[in-house]
């Protein structure tokens, strides 16, 4: 399952391109727990909806396993979110297009994953 879960991240530009087999298959499993990570701390944001608050819940996804990878799990997201390696903020632009846009995105795509590996979430 986990090469499965590789293959369909490669493909969707979703690991560094200079990254070995080895190295995609752990990063594999960091996305997706990343990914899901980052949703549940979206929905915990309750009272504070402003652009620093929303940006600081992307960097904090992220530190907790891209401390040495920032700019790649922004770029993740930004492939997620936009199918492009940058973009906006993505503080005003959550804020903008909403958490729950953003969320369906990011549900899609580990949708997607698990509809085409044929894989059980």
């Amino acid at each position: 399952m986990q090469e499965t879960l590789a293959a369909f991240l490669y493909v969707r530009g979703l690991v560094p391109e200079d990254a070995v087999w080895d190295q995609i298959l752990v990063t594999s499993d960091r996305v997706r727990s990343s990914l899901l990570k980052l949703v549940e701390d979206l929905n915990s944001v309750t009272d504070d909806w402003s652009e620093d608050k929303i940006q600081s819940v992307f960097y904090e996804a992220g530190k907790l396993y891209y401390t040495d990878k920032l700019r790649w799990w922004f770029e993740v997201l930004y492939q997620v979110l936009l199918s492009e390696p940058q973009g906006p903020r993505l503080g005003q632009f959550t804020r903008l297009m909403s958490a729950h846009w953003v969320q369906g995105k990011i549900d899609q795509v580990l949708s997607d994953y698990w509809q085409h590996s044929g894989a059980h979430a």
